[in-house]
């Protein structure tokens, strides 16, 4: 059964992608431009042209990151990697919890193959695209796959990868499908131009973009913070929501259907988070409940805005907390190309390496043996080691899958 949160989300992106289908230093000439856009009707495109310009001042840099979320109940999932861009090349690597083989429970089947139980451990992943190539290795696959095609949304959702200088800008859901950094500009300027936005500044030099959308169930409110004055940093995203009179009646709806009968484990949490909002706005009319924050920190490095820390906090149901920390190495110098390699993957010789041309696949270097090994377990548990490895979603960490398990349509 879909959560209320998994519909609010759902929802709003669906709503989104229904509505829209290197400069000389800012600060020298700041003043006199802010002075002209400030509340005019240039504003938005003023900010969204600044961030544009900004982020691609960082054109390489590597880092090192770590991610630690905190469950409402205590529990805490780390997560850690490492990140290097040039333009448009990728290498990234990434640790993370995540159902493992139990090697414990392997059994043969008789057919070449195995099955075995999962338990929770950890998985690794390495991506590396250089241009023209996208290789891409994950633990519990033990196979390097190099595919000769552009980095596209299919390879980032599998990696679950982000542009580390768009950090704020994405919603989780972006990250799950796998959107470029590109795409959120366009998204926030087609936004803009059919929808209409607000723009205010609340404490120089912060500058708030706002939107708000009424949905079937839900009205959704937006609200996008830039620091103008520091490389038009985005240093936080707010996204909320409140019921309709649509939702109040679907859920009397749903609430006389159910009658005397049992209620599902999912509807009960619907109508409790329904009975919540229900409490809060009697108080206050003009209430709005959280759906996910996101706040970033940066600094100025080699005279270049960097993200160092982030945070995501999700309400509701799934209430948790995200906390990433970005270690910054070389900004904007030479990058070796074989790091954007396959041949540069810290890896056994034995591990076989396969490429993908669908007119010429062939094995770079053949498997020793080829056999898999089915993993039983519950639901979500369950885990097929086969071939390819393109259901997998790599990132728990950013919590993407705490949000959406299916989307819903409107």
């Amino acid at each position: 059964m879909t959560s209320w949160i998994d519909r609010r989300c759902a929802v709003m992106l669906a709503l989104v992608n229904t509505v829209i289908a290197a400069s000389a230093p800012y600060e020298r000439v700041f003043a006199a431009e802010v002075q002209e856009q400030q509340g005019g009707p240039g504003a938005f495109e003023f900010v969204l042209a600044g961030m544009r310009r900004e982020r691609d001042r960082l054109a390489s840099g590597i880092c090192s990151l770590e991610a630690i979320r905190r469950a409402e109940d205590g529990e805490e999932m780390r997560s850690q990697g490492t990140l290097v861009i040039d333009g448009d090349k990728v290498r990234y690597e990434l640790t993370r919890p995540g159902w493992v083989v139990n090697p414990d429970t392997i059994e043969e089947t008789g057919d070449g193959h195995a099955a075995a139980e999962t338990m929770l451990g950890m998985h690794s992943l390495k991506l590396a695209y250089d241009g023209a190539l996208i290789s891409f290795w994950h633990s519990e696959n033990n196979l390097i796959t190099v595919d000769p095609k552009e980095l596209d949304e299919e390879h980032r959702r599998i990696a679950q990868y982000f542009d580390i200088r768009g950090v704020v800008l994405y919603d989780p859901l972006s990250i799950q499908d796998g959107q470029s950094l590109k795409h959120q500009f366009e998204r926030l300027e087609r936004l803009s131009t059919l929808i209409g936005s607000d723009v205010t500044m609340e404490d120089d030099p912060i500058w708030v973009l706002r939107w708000t959308i009424p949905t079937e169930y839900f009205d959704n409110r937006w609200n996008l913070c830039v620091d103008v004055k520091s490389g038009f940093t985005p240093i936080s995203l707010l996204c909320e929501d409140r019921p309709n009179k649509s939702f109040l009646e679907k859920r009397a709806q749903m609430i006389a259907e159910l009658g005397d009968g049992p209620v599902p484990e999912g509807v009960a949490e619907q109508i409790k988070q329904g009975d919540e909002m229900l409490r809060v706005l009697q108080d206050d009319p003009e209430a709005w409940f959280l759906v996910y924050e996101k706040t970033a920190n940066w600094e100025q490095r080699d005279g270049v805005w960097v993200p160092v820390s982030h945070e995501v906090r999700y309400g509701g149901e799934r209430a948790s907390q995200t906390s990433y920390t970005f270690r910054w190495g070389e900004i904007n110098q030479p990058v070796d190309a074989d790091t954007f390699s396959w041949t540069t993957f810290d890896l056994p010789e034995d591990v076989p390496v396969q490429y993908l041309c669908l007119e010429n696949p062939r094995w770079i270097r053949p498997p020793r043996q080829q056999s898999g090994v089915a993993a039983h377990g519950p639901g979500p548990r369950r885990l097929i080691v086969a071939f390819a490895v393109t259901a997998l979603a790599l990132l728990a960490a950013y919590g993407a899958h705490w949000i959406v398990s299916r989307r819903l349509s409107v």
